[in-house]
């Protein structure tokens, strides 16, 4: 059975690395994940809980699941300042 999990809003610009870890979902190197990543808007004062698609480049570069339970997620904003963004794992043990 295939989960999703989104994980906002974070704040970030360039190349990082970000991890969930998921101690016992089972999820281990051979648990099959995929990861998007989308940038977060709304209205003025209001919560960043909108997804969208601006002008900004945001790209999963790699998505790792280990032993230990952890996801890793490399990721690249091309942005000179930090932006709202989304992470969504979608996890098939």
């Amino acid at each position: 059975m295939v989960r999703a999990f989104h994980f906002a809003p974070y704040f970030a610009h360039g190349r990082q690395v970000w991890y969930f870890n998921s101690p016992g979902w089972g999820i281990n190197r051979f648990t099959n994940v995929v990861a998007s990543i989308t940038e977060l808007g709304g209205p003025p004062g209001g919560p960043l809980d909108y997804p969208l698609i601006g002008s900004v480049v945001m790209v999963v570069e790699n998505v790792a699941p280990n032993d230990n339970g952890n996801v890793y997620v490399r990721y690249f904003i091309d942005y000179s300042r930090d932006l709202p963004f989304r992470i969504t794992l979608f996890v098939d043990p």
